[in-house]
């Protein structure tokens, strides 16, 4: 399972989920924040690593494009010696943060990886021009880079139960027993960019799978 969360860096230690934010004083280029990023509950990323947060999100987003367009993607932090790598091995997707003395790697499925990226860079992207909208015009370039584009391609062109951890498509198929029909494919699309890079248990998983299904009756 991969997991994408965004954090706004309060003015002690602590962080808040960059959801619940409503305004921030300052730039956007110099707002402090955290990314956690998390392969299979293991973090290659997380809140001792904050940074800059709106411009290590574009170098994030830069990098999983290139990772489709060339097998191979990367950044530096924006601020701090520390570098995220994608590489493509054998099918799968080898994560690696170094720097600093540190060294943290995991193997992940490329297509359920990108996806997390994706759904959750968009909400990302999307709560970022509800907070700075004096910026929007800047974000809009990003989220079309993320909505569309070689990224977009590639989890498109995927198996859906590709897109999704296995825990994830256990709980859509059981959803789809329940109901007694399988989701159209406009129905499993918007759902996975719900789920996508989400920690949710089994139980949040069916409910919202369960939602949709019923919805669409």
């Amino acid at each position: 399972m991969i997991t994408v969360s965004s954090h706004l860096k309060g003015d002690s230690d602590g962080f808040i989920p960059w959801g619940s934010v409503d305004e921030v004083s300052g730039e956007l280029d110099l707002t402090k924040g955290a990314i956690e990023l998390a392969v299979n509950d293991e973090p290659i990323i997380d809140k001792r690593s904050w940074d800059y947060i709106f411009p290590m999100w574009v170098y994030l987003a830069d990098a999983v494009s290139a990772l489709c367009n060339s097998g191979e993607g990367a950044f530096w932090f924006p601020d701090q010696p520390l570098q995220l790598r994608l590489l493509r091995e054998d099918g799968n997707l080898n994560v690696v943060l170094s720097g600093k003395g540190v060294k943290r790697e995991a193997m992940a499925g490329e297509i359920e990886f990108l996806e997390a990226v994706r759904a959750r860079g968009l909400e990302f992207f999307e709560e970022t021009c509800s907070i700075f909208p004096e910026n929007r015009d800047s974000i809009r370039p990003i989220l079309r880079r993320l909505g569309g584009g070689p990224l977009r391609v590639a989890t498109r062109n995927a198996h859906w139960e590709e897109r999704v951890s296995q825990q994830q498509a256990a709980a859509i198929r059981a959803a789809e027993q329940a109901c007694g029909r399988r989701m159209n494919p406009c129905e499993r699309d918007g759902l996975i960019v719900d789920i996508a890079g989400r920690s949710l248990i089994f139980q949040e998983l069916f409910e919202r799978a369960t939602q949709v299904l019923r919805k669409g009756d």
